[in-house]
């Protein structure tokens, strides 16, 4: 076997802020008019903020010509790769990045990187936090990109996903902005709660100083790509379990389109080399386009190789309408629960669940239950919001793409998973947590409250 070659080139980490470039500040410029004048910015696009701050400077007659020669040609698209692969998934990273490194940048299309490694399985580089623009190589055994050594970040701390974001979007300025998020991934909800254990993605076993092991909340990472102030096109979550309806509530004001997997996913994630082939093929695809594209091609690998998975594809502009759906299922069905508690369970248990592990439950396909649901009820007013709220999640699922080599359910799976384990699925700690989502605030009666009934047959304050 060839020997594993790196061209890495090594700077010192970087300890002052980093530079905004102007396009950046005149953004900043119209984020700030707008919520002067009591508008929302977050569901606008980067390109339509950046033509509304060109004109905000034109008419307050800010448009010096030397800002005009300090700013780049925009590329149509900037892909933000942020890997955390410092674990026990460290060479299915570093054959990915191998698969980005087939197609690499184009004029139109850059694609710019973060990435670790695992440093204790040879011969990857040492345990630093590599960054730079990726660049094509088509030596499968070498990372060819020229990367900058910024030493050893952690991954799963949400200002180094923050400040990776505005580094990327800084220097390598787009129309529009694709975020692949890759590392191990569990859903709302971790594989055991410890005290230092949070929920959601991303290891990193060098930065990582307890034994459980420490996730980046799924609320911190929205938190970190709203605070970055970019708005994406798509955000792309290489990672198992994350296909989960309080997953997508959280990062609905992130971006446009959001794609996922609601179940294991296989170890070579997503298709890279093709994926990225499609988009620099047709670098004008809007995002709509580009999250379908995702899901499409994913399909065409893993049924090529006789592969089970999920992979779907959210327009998340209907997600507000879909989480006033489920809240209204809820309360419906706890304004009579004693009588439909045992429709629901029956409803419940004939679904299809994932699992992270063997009898460790993780979430169950929300159309496949409401499809079962509607069977059972005999009571015209729920009925009547389970259609709907089936029609809402058919609008919300732009591709669902889904293959399973056996007879297995897997195929029932329609894009979207909810939590709603049974009783001894959950105890009291994943109540008390789950109550605690942002998708289960603001709402007189939410999803949880619906979990909490199920679970505890009733005996709750929940029941009505």
């Amino acid at each position: 076997m060839s020997q594993t070659t790196f061209h890495v080139r090594v700077t010192r980490p970087m300890t002052s802020p980093v530079r905004i470039h102007v396009r950046h500040y005149v953004q900043a410029l119209a984020v700030l008019f707008l919520t002067s004048v009591g508008l929302s910015w977050r569901r606008l696009s980067s390109g339509i903020l950046w033509c509304l701050a060109s004109s905000l400077v034109l008419s307050w007659g800010c448009g010096s010509t030397s800002a005009q020669e300090d700013e780049p040609v925009l590329s149509q698209w900037t892909v933000m790769v942020y890997m955390a692969g410092d674990a026990d998934i460290s060479d299915a990273a570093f054959a990915d990045f191998n698969e980005m490194e087939q197609v690499g940048s184009s004029t139109e299309v850059r694609i710019v990187a973060q990435v670790e490694f695992d440093p204790r399985r040879e011969p990857y580089p040492p345990g630093s936090t590599l960054r730079g623009l990726i660049t094509p190589d088509d030596d499968p055994d070498a990372i060819g990109s020229d990367l900058a050594d910024i030493g050893n970040r952690d991954m799963t701390n949400p200002q180094t996903l923050r400040e990776f974001i505005t580094w990327a979007a800084s220097r390598y300025p787009a129309r529009n902005y694709l975020l692949l998020l890759w590392g191990h991934g569990t859903g709302w909800k971790p594989l055991s709660f410890s005290a230092m254990q949070s929920k959601g993605m991303f290891t990193d076993q060098s930065s990582d100083q307890t034994s459980a092991g420490t996730l980046m909340a799924i609320g911190d990472l929205a938190g970190a790509i709203l605070d970055s102030g970019i708005v994406f096109d798509v955000i792309n979550l290489d990672a198992c379990l994350m296909g989960m309806y309080e997953v997508a509530f959280e990062l609905q004001d992130c971006a446009h389109h959001l794609s996922f997997s609601q179940g294991l996913y296989p170890i070579h994630g997503d298709p890279y080399a093709e994926i990225l082939r499609s988009l620099g093929e047709n670098p004008r695809m809007i995002s709509r386009e580009l999250s379908r594209t995702i899901v499409q091609k994913t399909s065409e690998f893993y049924e090529a190789r006789g592969v089970g998975f999920t992979k779907s594809s959210l327009d998340l502009s209907g997600l507000q309408d879909l989480h006033e759906g489920i809240s209204r299922v809820a309360d419906l069905i706890l304004l009579d629960f004693d009588r439909l508690s045992g429709n629901v369970r029956q409803a419940r248990d004939e679904s299809l669940h994932f699992h992270i592990t063997t009898g460790q439950y993780t979430s169950t396909d929300l159309g496949d239950f409401l499809t079962r649901l509607g069977k059972f009820t005999g009571d015209e007013e729920l009925d009547e919001a389970v259609y709907d709220l089936r029609n809402l999640l058919a609008e919300c699922v732009v591709e669902n793409g889904v293959f399973s080599p056996s007879m297995e359910p897997l195929g029932r799976s329609q894009g979207l998973s909810i939590y709603l384990p049974a009783p001894g699925e959950a105890n009291a700690t994943d109540l008390e947590r789950y109550s605690g989502l942002s998708c289960n605030q603001g709402s007189p009666t939410t999803w949880a409250d619906l979990v909490t009934a199920v679970v505890t047959d009733g005996e709750s304050r929940y029941a009505q």
